[in-house]
């Protein structure tokens, strides 16, 4: 019995160090601090397009922390060409352009978010035809009080679905 609660008192005062020595102020980023998903009409892997038919994709980029994410890019890889690319929305960002190259990098503040429209037109003899996928990277800024800035690695990528979830 001593035992079990000197156990309960050692995992206590673990906690509670945890939560005296910095508080929600992370050492790395969250799984889910940044969020890439797609949505493309009709799917990349539809057999019923024939070639030259037109193709919307809707790329979404969320910052779902409570800290600034800088430096974003996304990639997206289409079998399809590409006929325009243009910023539907953009809340919480600084100011950035994108054409048929590709965005300039551009920063999310927290909780803020970005849709892409990409019009495209099938190469229905591409090999290979599947379900596409895009990837966004950038940098979480942790400012904290007292402690020097933590730049931190963030990525999220999702596979194209029918709607954005």
């Amino acid at each position: 019995m001593k035992k079990l609660i000197l156990s309960f008192a050692a995992v206590a005062a673990i906690l509670g160090a945890i939560g005296l020595s910095g508080g929600s102020t992370p050492a790395s980023a969250g799984l889910y601090d940044l969020r890439a998903d797609m949505a493309c009409s009709p799917l990349t892997n539809s057999q019923l397009v024939q070639e030259g038919d037109s193709q919307r994709c809707r790329i979404r980029i969320r910052n779902f922390s409570q800290y600034d994410i800088t430096n974003v890019t996304f990639v997206r890889d289409t079998p399809n060409t590409l006929t325009n690319r243009f910023i539907y929305s953009a809340w919480e960002t600084t100011p950035f352009t994108c054409d048929l190259s590709g965005c300039t990098p551009f920063d999310i503040g927290k909780y803020g978010s970005v849709i892409i429209v990409e019009d495209s037109t099938f190469n229905a003899s591409e090999d290979g035809r599947g379900l596409t996928k895009v990837e966004a990277t950038g940098t979480m800024v942790v400012e904290r009080v007292g402690k020097p800035t933590l730049y931190i690695p963030v990525s999220g990528g999702g596979t194209e679905q029918k709607s954005l979830p």
